[in-house]
């Protein structure tokens, strides 16, 4: 459920951004994904309590510090707010500096701790009897409050609104917001008074009228629960016929909007919710109510807000994979009269169904508009995504402003993350490379910026292509000769693709992670001497900065049998090795090219030996042995395929075996050949036994190519110590006949 989870994330924050008529509505956001303002709705006193959150506590403090003409310390009456509580009162009055310097004050004490009441009186709490009693004294106090001086006149507008509202009293707020609260000159504080009102309002079943206020001040949360009453198809119809003229429609069709591809679409194979029967009814369902609602925009289609409900079908179209439809949509919408955001919405639409329509990437005139349109997307993405951004000043999360949490901002990631893997696919069957890669790299640059908000990160990987994920698949997927090809269209800026010769020049070209990449690919694939060319160029500065360079340098190239795993310190637990400039895939190749110089020349059992000298090299460098960073960007220990560097080493190994002469060196044969991996899985288990408290091995009967290694090994186990030096050869001593 974690990638459902984080595809439906995805998807509701570009569709946060789509069929939004006015830029009022810019502000609103998915439901499911809201923050949670200050301003709650029904019981909305929990909201305000002494503790405010964000702009609330702010306020209260700034009222506080000007109102004791800055004679306390801001922070000390902020800390007070931030942990105030009745059950301290007697002793703050005492040592408290902020709560002394009121003790002339009667008024501001009884204002404060009537405050206090309040909020225990209605904060969450299994002692009920005494959050009724402290209800019942702070209503008490509220009672007596019948001369108020005029610095507090609206303060206790609030306090008695915040009473009323715990007690559901909702014609003496009314009464309150219309003598004093829609008065209040003070922006901040009228804006927590008018979310009381809202929250009357709305308690009353007058939802229209909530909304509004909950809109001006920016109240997300109580703008969801309103339109939860007009979700859905009859919800949007019944607004529809009364001819709604406030926002309500045009936020219950985004709601909508927000959820269509979520609750039809985001479907994957692996994930058994989606195969249930629970799943498939509910699908139909959601089928049947969105046939209804194309239905719907299809009558409204000539009405005087049209270009909504056609950008909503053609939202719709788009999501159903529609896409001529989709395409023919929005191009409606924008010869209408429309609004920036509005034509925005409907051209996002037309470059994604364009892009899916594209029938060949080799014509000139298509593969340039194919690829304005990528790119176009790409840039909205970036400036997005660079646009400071500003959590809502009410929003309890505030506090992670500058951090990831700010990313749940609506913006184009959606359209770049799903549509991104399609084309790639497209190219790579069509084995375009140039643009496989251009349009990998393009994308993950944005997803990237999307990620992280840190700069520094930022600037970091876009100069380090090696923590990429298209470099990655470089390394894996592709041949050095394509690897080469791509790097002189870098260079050059010219590609005979016509789809990445328009985006070549948005790519950037790190000379020195390519040929870092040319020699790593062709280490990997035993080209040993090709390699060197390559890896002699890379700079001290550039080899410093690698990350693999910790792997490595933690490793050792010696042990006492070539194909043991040796130990190692580890840089999470020990102290982190200083960084250093060795080539150690220079250092490698050249072992690699002497070691084959002398193998052509030896014979018998000093050629058998340099076998299996060279062999542990290549398993010890391969995605299985400790120097896997020689051959990989990423940790790979624990891939379970086969890759190049054992497959020739099992062949040097087999050549090995008729070379040697003694048996000594024919079990450390045999051993290297039960150690190596071979094929995509082992003819083994390895389980954890809890009543033992030990890993214990179980085998297969089918044939593996181990198998007569590790029987050679069993027979002659007293001649040789070597089944001791691996648990698998050991286990299968013990426990097969």
């Amino acid at each position: 459920m974690k990638k459902s989870l984080q595809h439906c994330l995805s998807v509701a924050l570009f569709l946060a951004a789509c069929f939004v008529p006015t830029r009022v509505a810019a502000c609103f956001s998915d439901p499911s994904w809201s923050w949670g303002p200050t301003f709650q709705i029904v019981k909305a006193y929990n909201n305000d309590d002494l503790a405010f959150r964000s702009t609330s506590l702010n306020e209260t403090v700034d009222f506080w510090y000007g109102y004791l003409r800055h004679s306390v310390d801001r922070e000390i009456i902020l800390t007070f707010f931030q942990s105030a509580d009745i059950d301290n009162w007697e002793e703050d009055q005492k040592s408290n500096a902020f709560v002394q310097k009121l003790k002339a004050d009667a008024f501001a004490l009884k204002y404060l701790k009537t405050c206090l009441q309040l909020q225990s009186g209605t904060s969450e709490s299994w002692d009920y009897s005494a959050n009724e009693a402290m209800r019942a004294a702070a209503a008490k106090s509220v009672a007596q409050m019948q001369t108020v001086p005029a610095a507090f006149k609206y303060r206790v507008a609030l306090l008695k609104m915040r009473l009323y509202a715990s007690q559901d009293d909702h014609d003496k707020i009314f009464k309150v917001w219309s003598l004093d609260g829609q008065n209040c000159p003070d922006a901040a504080l009228k804006k927590r008074l008018d979310g009381y009102y809202a929250s009357a309002l709305y308690a009353e079943g007058r939802y229209k009228e909530a909304m509004a206020i909950y809109t001006a001040i920016g109240d997300e949360r109580s703008m969801n629960m309103c339109i939860s009453h007009y979700a859905g198809y009859e919800g949007i119809k019944q607004l529809a016929e009364e001819g709604d003229q406030s926002q309500m429609l045009y936020y219950a069709i985004q709601d909508y909007a927000n959820h269509y591809c979520v609750s039809l679409y985001n479907q994957y194979e692996d994930d058994e919710y989606y195969q249930s029967e629970e799943y498939i009814e509910e699908a139909k369902d959601q089928r049947q109510e969105a046939d209804r609602i194309k239905q719907l925009c299809r009558a409204h289609q000539n009405d005087k807000d049209k270009q909504v409900w056609l950008s909503l079908m053609a939202w719709m179209e788009l999501t159903d994979k529609h896409n001529a439809e989709a395409l023919d949509l929005a191009s409606k919408v924008l010869r209408e009269k429309v609004d920036d955001m509005q034509r925005d919405n409907a051209q996002r639409i037309v470059m994604l169904a364009r892009l899916r329509m594209a029938s060949s990437v080799a014509n000139e005139k298509e593969a340039k508009q194919f690829a304005d349109d990528f790119m176009t997307l790409c840039n909205l993405s970036k400036q997005e995504l660079n646009t400071p951004y500003t959590v809502n000043e009410d929003n309890y999360y505030s506090i992670y402003q500058d951090e990831e949490f700010c990313n749940h901002r609506p913006n184009f990631c959606f359209l770049m993350s799903t549509y991104s893997p399609v084309l790639v696919k497209y190219f790579r069957s069509q084995h375009l490379v140039h643009s496989q890669f251009c349009a990998q790299m393009l994308t993950e640059e944005v997803e990237r910026m999307y990620y992280s908000t840190n700069p520094d990160y930022i600037e970091m990987m876009k100069a380090n292509a090696l923590g990429t994920n298209w470099f990655h698949t470089l390394n894996d997927e592709v041949s050095p000769a394509d690897i080469s090809s791509l790097m002189t269209a870098l260079e050059t800026k010219k590609s005979t693709e016509a789809f990445a010769k328009n985006l070549l020049k948005n790519c950037e070209c790190d000379k020195q992670a390519f040929n870092d990449l040319m020699g790593t690919k062709l280490l990997r694939s035993g080209q040993y001497a090709e390699a060197i060319g390559y890896l002699q160029t890379l700079l001290s500065d550039y080899i410093r900065g690698n990350a693999y360079q910790l792997y490595l340098a933690i490793r050792s190239y010696k042990s006492e049998l070539p194909f043991k795993r040796c130990q190692y310190r580890d840089p999470y637990f020990d102290d982190e090795p200083t960084t250093n400039n060795r080539n150690y895939k220079l250092e490698f190749c050249q072992k690699m090219v002497d070691l084959k110089q002398k193998m052509q020349a030896a014979n018998g059992e000093e050629k058998a030996k340099l076998e299996i000298e060279m062999a542990g090299r290549m398993y010890q460098a391969s995605s299985h042995g400790d120097l896997w960073a020689l051959s990989n960007y990423s940790w790979s220990a624990y891939k379970s395929e086969d890759d190049a560097l054992c497959t020739q080493a099992r062949s040097i190994l087999h050549n090995a075996l008729s070379d040697c002469t003694s048996k000594q060196t024919r079990l450390l044969v045999y051993y290297g050949l039960a150690a190596i991996p071979a094929g995509k899985e082992p003819f083994y288990a390895l389980e954890y036994d809890w009543e033992s408290e030990q890993f214990k091995y179980s085998f297969t009967k089918e044939y593996h190519p181990a198998r007569q290694a590790y029987d050679y090994l069993k027979a002659h186990a007293s001649e040789s110590p070597l089944t001791s030096e691996c648990d698998v050869i050991k286990w299968y001593a013990i426990h097969t006949k």
